[in-house]
């Protein structure tokens, strides 16, 4: 799966110049999704990590996944807006307005 979102792209399509932003944008939002998806992992006590980890040690575990997942994500939305904006040539600033204007009639 990981290796999908490297493949996905060709070099001519990394030749434009948003795409090179949207490219690491969507990678790190895959990173982030796949942490989210650990630290969920950890604290569902499932019998099997219980047993390797034990539940504290998942449970110390989950939290820096947790913080590190959010930033991971935050950075993607970051990203895409650069990408967007250098994609429509609006600017990133028309971009996160265009993104708030939308999220409040949505």
């Amino acid at each position: 799966m990981r290796r999908l979102a490297v493949t996905a792209e060709s070099w001519k399509q990394l030749a434009a110049p948003e795409a090179v932003t949207m490219f690491l944008g969507n990678l790190s939002g895959l990173a982030g999704t796949y942490l989210a998806l650990i630290m969920v992992l950890l604290v569902s006590r499932v019998p099997m990590i219980e047993r390797v980890l034990g539940q504290d040690k998942a449970a110390r575990i989950a939290p820096p996944a947790r913080a590190v997942a959010h930033l991971a994500h935050r950075r993607a939305c970051r990203t895409a807006h650069f990408a967007y904006a250098e994609a429509a040539r609006t600017g990133v600033w028309y971009q996160i307005g265009a993104f708030i204007r939308c999220t409040r009639t949505c």
